[in-house]
């Protein structure tokens, strides 16, 4: 196997590995919340107020909570993020690119770069506090 090949199996790796991470994630919040009582299965992970697909790529916003950073930034539904903190995410998924965003510190403001049809604009989100 030649170098290319050998890094194609090493992002397919990672790209199985960061879906199954995000699963876990979505999960154990999930059960979290239900165990809590507070809110449902179905409500938003995001601490930047986006919320993804996993299933989706490329990584189109799914939802947008009212009043969250993103909402701010003027992020919308069906939004098609192409960058983050000026690195590509071209090939990730929807939840990858969650994951992307929810890594970054609280209280950080950092560069997302969307393309709305035949638009591209980059907006500043601030990573605000979890429910």
């Amino acid at each position: 196997m030649n170098a290319r090949g050998v890094v194609a199996v090493v992002f397919v790796v990672l790209a199985l590995l960061a879906i199954w991470l995000s699963r876990c994630i979505v999960t154990s919040r999930s059960n979290a919340k239900a165990a809590t009582g507070s809110g449902s299965a179905a409500a938003m992970h995001g601490t930047t107020g986006a919320s993804f697909s996993w299933q989706v790529t490329p990584p189109r916003i799914a939802q947008i909570r009212p009043a969250s950073s993103a909402a701010k930034a003027g992020l919308l539904v069906d939004d098609l993020i192409v960058a983050v903190d000026g690195q590509p995410v071209e090939g990730l998924s929807g939840m990858a690119v969650q994951l992307l965003l929810d890594s970054h510190t609280l209280g950080a403001a950092f560069p997302v770069t969307y393309q709305r049809g035949t638009t591209t604009k980059t907006v500043s989100i601030q990573v605000e506090g979890g429910e």
